[in-house]
């Protein structure tokens, strides 16, 4: 029985790692994500071939009330196929077509997951991936926001 378990246990395991290469987390000070303090993530690529990204953010749905469930942010990925970094801005919506804010109760608010790279080709290699608050009032941090993780799996391997 203890060895079922230990397996079982072992199998569960191997399952997880091969749906997340990666996986780091980030609080924002004072609960407010910000372009002049991003989000930092440092990961290794192990092989050539594509990821998917996908960001798990924690919120606070009244603090982004004024956004309307747009939570605009900018990325920067370095490493060794980008020598001048690859950007992107983009949105996550945090609210469904009904206008319910997305996500899971957890302690700190509502917890949404969203692939934000479906497929994107990386070389082998070390990478960092610098987050950023996209606000509509330049210079002010997007407040409302617990903890975001930023995950790295196989292509199109991570929950929407």
């Amino acid at each position: 029985m203890a060895l079922s378990l230990l397996t079982l246990g072992f199998l569960v395991g191997c399952q997880e790692s091969e749906v997340t290469f990666f996986e780091g987390e980030f609080k924002p000070e004072s609960y407010a994500l910000s372009f002049q303090r991003p989000a930092l993530f440092e990961f290794s690529i192990p092989e050539n071939t594509a990821y998917s990204f996908a960001l798990e953010i924690t919120y606070q749905p009244e603090a982004l009330e004024a956004l309307n469930g747009q939570l605009p942010l900018y990325y920067i990925l370095e490493g060794p196929m980008f020598e001048d970094g690859l950007d992107k801005k983009f949105s996550v919506e945090l609210k469904d077509e009904a206008g319910k804010w997305k996500g899971e109760e957890e302690d700190e608010g509502k917890m949404h997951q969203e692939t934000i790279e479906p497929e994107l080709k990386l070389e082998q290699g070390d990478y960092s991936f610098k987050l950023y608050a996209d606000s509509p009032v330049q210079g002010t941090p997007i407040p409302g926001i617990a903890k975001v993780v930023f995950k790295v799996g196989p292509r199109k391997g991570l929950p929407k």
